[in-house]
């Protein structure tokens, strides 16, 4: 496979080539005026409260039908220019917003704004 080098100044475009034709990365980073941000490792304390926050949101989203609610890494684009891209630990996304993208099987980051990011 071909990879493409990506830009010091990532545009919207190029990102979204690579997101298709890159194999999935490991690397958790957020992107903020088009630079990527390098995410650390949570701490054990802090996964152990996003994960009690996820199993709440996970049991009214089963619960109600009305929702989902999705782990990191999952990326939620903020805007296109200058490019900035964010990995919330926890979102919550109403069905009707994720089906306006395109449901579960998009593939990118989610487009409409969650109605709920920790």
């Amino acid at each position: 496979m071909v990879t493409e080098t990506l830009p010091t100044t990532l545009t919207w475009e190029a990102y979204r080539r690579a997101f298709e034709t890159e194999a999935v990365s490991m690397e958790r980073y957020e992107i903020l005026d088009g630079r990527k941000i390098p995410l650390t490792a949570p701490t054990v304390w802090h996964q152990y409260i996003s994960s009690n926050i996820f199993s709440l949101l996970k049991k009214y989203a089963t619960e109600t039908l009305r929702c989902f609610v999705l782990y990191a890494p999952t990326d939620v684009l903020i805007q296109e220019t200058p490019l900035r891209v964010r990995q919330p630990d926890v979102l919550l996304i109403s069905a009707e917003r994720l089906q306006a993208q395109g449901g579960l099987e998009v593939i990118g980051p989610l487009r409409p704004a969650p109605e709920l990011v920790v």
